[in-house]
């Protein structure tokens, strides 16, 4: 296969409170199925209406372990 051939594939994480308000907006219909969120997923990506995730590293991501940590105690 041709190099140009090739599709390059990226792996892309969304938050799921964005999707399903998204969902919401754009069909305004109440019913949920795994082939309506792959959709959703998809339209977001494409039209590029979506916000990275940011995951903090080093000691910031200590930190948010923590506090996430104590919530639950």
């Amino acid at each position: 296969m041709a190099d140009e051939n090739k599709q390059r594939n990226r792996l892309s994480c969304r938050n799921t409170y964005h999707v399903k308000k998204s969902k919401e907006f754009d069909d305004n219909s109440p019913g949920k199925s795994d082939r309506k969120d792959a959709g959703v997923i998809g339209r977001l990506i494409r039209d590029g209406r979506y916000f990275d995730i940011y995951l903090p590293k080093d000691v910031y991501g200590e930190l948010r372990v923590i506090t996430t940590s104590r919530k639950g105690q």
